[in-house]
């Protein structure tokens, strides 16, 4: 006969054993990880919307915001939607670190896509870092993101230092007696000249005249005028389009002669019009491309782009942007329905090449270089004809 007690006992162990069981059932991965639920994937992204670099900033979202509009409207992620969560950096480092900070604390994303601008870089990726957070940028150049190799970061962007490659194996080989080189007064400025710098010396070679300009500047009219007192044969810059469009316009106005190379920062619709028009110098920019966007390499992404913006023509770092989304894009369906930051991780550092038509060389992580992109080549104009051509620099 069973008594009360019995009963009490029985129901109690059950009730033990049950949620013993239930501590001990596996909990799939997406019900314990920041940013990740049944049905989304929340990814933060911060970069300058607004500022001095917008017009790059604002063609890194754009074209972000593009693939994972048409992720989701075709069925997502391995069946989950993507929430694509933005944060204004204004170009400024603190602006950055409030930025990934409201990501992370905020709006609890799973990781932070990063935005252009090397001195916000800089400042924001260090905090992402320590949240034990991925920092994934398909648009910072600055070589410290991942050199020294660091485990959280990943680079789908040709950093400064391969920029740098490309930049001084074409002023060696217009054989130089004096160099000239004017980088903004700011972190980007600072990264390129070392770049130049290191560059430069493995080909014996070294910058004589040395300048530096303020990236809201309205004249370089001072600077300008040192490089032609000082005859130099070439100058290479390391800047922003804003003040570039000063350099460019003295150069042309004191009629200095010597070509002008710049990084990547130097490649915009603007510079080349100013180029090709207003102040027709011979110009050279890095390029991230195997090709012009005229060409028919870029007639896919030309293709999108123009039915979502119709009326804003696309910079080449428009087109690298896209390739590195897509790639993006193909590594988390990869990781599969049970998302972490380590599966994560582990995909990228596994995954076949990704190749693109926009991109001269395979893109391809590993377990010890998150640098995904390596070489670049130039775009310029000489005589008013345009030119374009590859540095075999792989």
């Amino acid at each position: 006969m069973k008594t009360l007690l019995h009963e009490t006992t029985v129901s109690f162990a059950a009730a033990v054993a049950c949620a013993a069981g239930l501590l001990l059932a596996p909990i799939p991965a997406s019900a314990q990880v920041q940013g990740v639920t049944k049905d989304t994937i929340k990814i933060g992204m911060h970069n300058s919307l607004t500022g001095p670099i917008a017009v790059f900033g604002l063609t890194y979202e754009r074209v972000a915001r593009m693939l994972i509009d048409k992720a989701n409207a075709q069925g997502g992620i391995n069946g989950r939607k993507i929430e694509l969560i933005t944060e204004d950096d204004r170009g400024d480092p603190g602006g950055g670190v409030a930025a990934v900070t409201k990501l992370i604390d905020r709006d609890k994303v799973f990781l932070v896509l990063g935005g252009a601008y090397t001195p916000v870089t800089l400042a924001a990726f260090p905090r992402v870092v320590e949240r034990d957070l991925i920092y994934w940028s398909p648009a910072s150049s600055t070589p410290a993101l991942t050199k020294p190799f660091k485990k959280l970061t990943f680079q789908a962007q040709l950093p400064l230092d391969d920029h740098a490659l490309a930049v001084v194996n074409l002023a060696a080989s217009m054989k130089p007696k004096k160099i000239g080189f004017i980088g903004e007064n700011n972190e980007y400025g600072k990264v390129t000249h070392d770049a130049a710098v290191e560059a430069l010396e493995k080909k014996r070679l070294k910058i004589e005249v040395d300048e530096s300009i303020e990236p809201n500047a309205s004249s370089a009219a001072a600077q300008i005028s040192k490089f032609k007192a000082a005859g130099v044969d070439v100058i290479i810059h390391g800047g922003t389009p804003r003040a570039l469009a000063f350099i460019i316009r003295e150069i042309y106005k004191q009629g200095v002669k010597a070509p002008l190379i710049s990084f990547g920062g130097g490649s915009s619709a603007s510079i080349f019009e100013l180029v090709e028009g207003e102040a027709p110098i011979e110009y050279y920019a890095v390029s991230p491309l195997a090709c012009q966007l005229t060409d028919p390499c870029a007639a896919e992404f030309n293709k999108a782009w123009k039915e979502k913006f119709p009326n804003d023509p696309p910079l080449v770092w428009t087109a690298q942007g896209y390739a590195a989304m897509q790639m993006f894009l193909e590594g988390l369906r990869r990781a599969g329905p049970d998302l972490t930051s380590a599966k994560v991780i582990e995909t990228f550092e596994t995954m076949p090449e990704f190749k693109s038509p926009l991109i001269p060389y395979p893109m391809k992580f590993s377990a010890t270089n998150h640098r995904g992109i390596h070489g670049g080549y130039l775009d310029g104009f000489k005589n008013g004809k345009h030119h374009f051509f590859g540095d075999e620099i792989k």
